[in-house]
């Protein structure tokens, strides 16, 4: 079997986790992942399960390591220190940060679980090929297909989360996606919890109505803070959401359609969503473009991956 120099792995390693800008020189190409470097890649796949467990902390999922093995000399313990030397785990503030109205109280609730999520539409199967740090968000909105049963316990066996997610439409509205359909879906699929969508007012009030019917904390709600924002008692209401952990915060920021920088207002949010798609209304970007200017972060911001193909996928940091 072909082996790498030990430097040659850990630079590559590195490469390979977004702690170095360019592939080093001088080491071999991998080939296909049955080839002579096989080793190379069933250590970097189950590093991911490893890493995402020990992010969320919890039980240890099956299948994730019971002992951390020795990468010849340099260890998956030197590779998660340096990761989130780069991406702190919780630091979730813009820089510089804002002044948040109405502080949390003295126990401030981990963000982690709302942060790094792929919400998706179409061609679900492709998300596979991403990194076992980002969640997974299936739509429950029919013109879509969704999992089976047991892919979702495929991801959640590797320590993957998962969630549905729809625009949270009021049933009443007779078009999109209503909570009660999202709730169904996770219920269904055994999904880990729902994920609702407030881009609206009237979704807004449809989703936190369902969210404490369910009651519990910890909601993963996509927002256009700015909209909220525009009926002072909704708004109010989701400060103190946001404070209290029943919701996490993920802020759309489509720069593809032309929108502004990350619309946190002061608020504590878990992290922005990024999108790349192409349409009629908007003309697209690049993962690059959000990454390199700052809009996306790292190892905390998601992504809404319509249009994406397993490439994109394995691109995401």
């Amino acid at each position: 079997m072909a082996r790498l120099t030990p430097d040659q792995y850990k630079a590559l390693t590195r490469y390979r986790f977004g702690l170095r800008a360019s592939r080093p020189p001088g080491v071999p190409r991998l080939g296909p992942k049955s080839g002579p470097y096989a080793y190379v890649y069933a250590r970097w796949e189950n590093f991911v399960p490893w890493k995402a467990w020990r992010d969320r902390g919890g039980p240890r999922p099956p299948g994730v390591w019971k002992t951390v093995p020795n990468w010849d000399g340099w260890t998956p313990w030197d590779l998660l220190k340096e990761i989130r030397v780069r991406w702190p785990l919780h630091d979730t503030q813009p820089d510089p940060p804002l002044p948040v109205p109405n502080p949390p109280g003295p126990v401030t609730p981990s963000l982690a679980w709302g942060q790094c999520w792929f919400v998706i539409a179409q061609n679900y199967q492709a998300a596979t090929a991403g990194p076992g740090y980002f969640g997974r968000a299936f739509v429950a909105d029919r013109a879509y297909p969704r999992p089976s049963v047991a892919e979702v316990q495929a991801y959640k066996s590797a320590g993957i989360r998962t969630a549905g997610w729809g625009d949270s439409r009021p049933a009443s509205d007779g078009d999109g996606t209503s909570p009660q359909q999202i709730v169904a879906m996770c219920n269904d699929l055994h999904l880990d919890r729902p994920m609702f969508q407030a881009e609206l007012n009237r979704e807004y009030a449809a989703a936190t109505a369902m969210i404490d019917q369910l009651g519990g904390n910890g909601y993963p709600l996509i927002l256009n803070r700015s909209q909220i924002a525009t009926d002072p008692v909704q708004y109010a209401d989701l400060v103190s959401r946001i404070n209290r952990g029943n919701v996490f915060g993920i802020s759309e920021c489509y720069k593809n359609c032309g929108w502004g920088d990350p619309d946190w207002g002061g608020l504590p949010m878990a992290g922005t969503l990024g999108a790349t798609y192409k349409d009629g209304g908007c003309p697209g970007a690049t993962q690059d473009f959000y990454y390199s200017r700052g809009l996306i972060v790292p190892h905390r911001d998601s992504w809404y991956t319509a249009q994406w193909e397993a490439d994109d996928y394995r691109a995401a940091r």
